[in-house]
C-alpha cells in the first residue's frame, strides 16, 4: 500500500475497550490517481464499517436478552428497563453474578484503622469474599482508603461511618447482629470456633493497640487466629483476609440462604451499581428524571437537544 500512497501511515483496525467497537484510524490520504489502490482502501472502510455494525448488533441482542432476565426475575422493573440499556451485557451479567455471592449475614466494623493502605486493603478483601456492608469508626485519623490500593473495589461496598463505637454496636445489635472482636486475651476462642449461627459483625481494631477495652466489653464474643512461631499477631489486612476466608465458608454452610442478600437488597443494590457505572454527565441526567414523581422514563430522556 505504501507503493500507491507514500504519505499515508498505517491503517489500524481497534477494539474499544469500553464500548466493544472497532474504529479506524488513519492520517492524511493523497490517493494516486492512476491506480485503483483508493477503491480498495474505501472497501477496506465500509467492511470496518460492516464489523461496527454486526458488534453492535450483537451487544443490543444479548443485551436486550439479559434484560429480560433481570425483568423476569424482579430484579429489574419495565420502566427502569432504558437505564439498563445504558451498560454493556458483560457488565450487567457481571452485576447480576456479584450479586448472588452478596452478603449482608456478615459485615465487618473497622475501629480506629488509621492507615489508608490498611483501611483499603481490608475494603478490597471485603469486596473479593462478597460481603457488602463495613461499618466504619474513626481513630487520630480520617477514614480515606488509599485509592491505588482498593482499585475501585470500594465503590461497589456499602460504607457507613459512625461517630462513635457504642452507638454503632448498639444500633448493630439493635438489627440482629452479634458482634465478634478479634482479641489476644482470655476468654478468646479460635476463629474457627465462632458461632455464626446468628448474622455476625467482626471488629478488626488499631494497627498497634488492637482493639479497644470498650469494644472487648461490648463485644458478644471474641477470637483469634491461631499462630505457631514466634510473633503474636498479623498485620490487620492479613488478619482480615483470613478470617474473612474463613467465616464466609463456613456461614454459607451453616446459613444456607440466610447467607444471602434478600430480592429487594439485590434490586437496590443492581441500580446503584449501575449508577455508579454510568459517565457522571449522564448519571446527573439519570437521576434528575428518577426524582421526577409520575414521569414516564424514556432512553430518549437522556438524548442530547
Amino acid at each position: 500500500m505504501d507503493a500507491f500512497f507514500p504519505e499515508i501511515q498505517k491503517l489500524y483496525l481497534r477494539k474499544s475497550r469500553n464500548c466493544s467497537r472497532f474504529s479506524v484510524v488513519t492520517t492524511s490520504i493523497q490517493p494516486n490517481p492512476s491506480s485503483n489502490v483508493h477503491e480498495r482502501f474505501g472497501r477496506g472502510v465500509i467492511e470496518v464499517e460492516h464489523v461496527n455494525s454486526v458488534v453492535e448488533r450483537r451487544n443490543r441482542e444479548g443485551n436486550n436478552e439479559f434484560i429480560q432476565k433481570l425483568l423476569d426475575t424482579g430484579l429489574l422493573q419495565e420502566k427502569e428497563r432504558w437505564i439498563c440499556e445504558m451498560v454493556q451485557p458483560e457488565r450487567l451479567m457481571r452485576f447480576y453474578q456479584v450479586l448472588n455471592q452478596r452478603t449482608r449475614y456478615l459485615s465487618v466494623l473497622l475501629e480506629a484503622v488509621d492507615d489508608g493502605h490498611n483501611q483499603a486493603a481490608v475494603l478490597r478483601t471485603a469486596d473479593a469474599f462478597g460481603i457488602q456492608d463495613v461499618y466504619v469508626v474513626a481513630g487520630n485519623k480520617p477514614f480515606e482508603p488509599n485509592k491505588k490500593v482498593t482499585q475501585g473495589a470500594d465503590k461497589w461496598l456499602t460504607i457507613k461511618e459512625r461517630p462513635g463505637l457504642q452507638s454503632a454496636i448498639t444500633d448493630l445489635k439493635s438489627k440482629g447482629y452479634q458482634i465478634y472482636a478479634t482479641y489476644l486475651g482470655e476468654g478468646a476462642v479460635p476463629v474457627q470456633e465462632i458461632d455464626l449461627s446468628k448474622p455476625t459483625v467482626l471488629i478488626f481494631g488499631n494497627e498497634h493497640k488492637g482493639i479497644s477495652e470498650e469494644a472487648a466489653g461490648l463485644a458478644d464474643g471474641k477470637f483469634y487466629i491461631p499462630m505457631y512461631g514466634f510473633v503474636q499477631s498479623f498485620n490487620i489486612s492479613v488478619a482480615a483476609a483470613l478470617v474473612l476466608q474463613e467465616v464466609t465458608k463456613r456461614a454459607r454452610e451453616t446459613a444456607k440462604d440466610r447467607y444471602y442478600l434478600s430480592d429487594q437488597e439485590k434490586r437496590e443494590l443492581l441500580l446503584q451499581w449501575i449508577m455508579k457505572t454510568l459517565r457522571s454527565r449522564i448519571r446527573i441526567q439519570v437521576q434528575k428524571k428518577l426524582d421526577m414523581p409520575g414521569h414516564v422514563l424514556s432512553g430518549n430522556d437522556l438524548k442530547p437537544a
